[in-house]
């Protein structure tokens, strides 16, 4: 995490914050699965309980940082960002995660996963994962588009503060359960 770099949303009366945010995060995805990065990490500096805010801060070496440029600047949301420099990451002590948060909120679905892993039946299902068992979360999310189901989906985002920094890997969507980014 020696360098990072920062994204400015720009929204317009047509494209509301949210919008160019699921856009980018979308395009950011595709870049990190493209370029199979898993030393790039992502977080919100804007992030509160109602969204994820109008700016994204990568972290990662620059030419990656550069590549990963070049992929949003080749996108159609690119006028409706502002891509700050390169620079180095300061020196902190503070880390934090950022990581994906799964909702367990379809009942339907999660019945139909107990049946097939463990050859129940219908009413066995509904039985242990009654109508009541489901949950909502109160995280802010991006709304991605899934190219392998043609879904869309919520990808829910947690950061939180840890004592420690750790290193590790990042996902395609530059999220982990334990490895930290930089606190500033």
């Amino acid at each position: 995490m020696t360098h990072y770099q920062e994204i400015l949303l720009i929204p317009t009366p047509e494209f509301n914050t949210n919008v160019v945010m699921n856009r980018l995060y979308d395009v950011l995805h595709h870049a990190l699965v493209a370029m199979s990065a898993s030393d790039t990490a992502i977080s919100f500096p804007g992030i509160s309980s109602t969204g994820l805010g109008n700016r994204v801060r990568l972290y990662t070496r620059p030419e990656r940082l550069q590549q990963l440029s070049g992929h949003i600047a080749a996108s159609a949301i690119r006028d409706h960002l502002k891509i700050g420099n390169i620079l180095e990451t300061p020196e902190t002590t503070e880390a934090m995660t950022v990581r994906r948060v799964q909702c367990k909120s379809n009942v339907e679905r999660l019945r139909r996963r107990y049946m097939k892993r463990h050859g129940a039946s219908e009413q066995e299902a509904q039985s242990i994962i009654p109508e009541n068992s489901m949950k909502h979360l109160s995280l802010p999310y991006a709304t991605l588009f899934s190219q392998s189901t043609g879904h869309s989906f919520r990808l829910f985002i947690q950061q939180q503060k840890v004592t420690t920094p750790v290193k590790g890997l990042f996902n395609s969507y530059g999220l982990s359960d334990h490895a930290t980014v930089p606190m500033f």
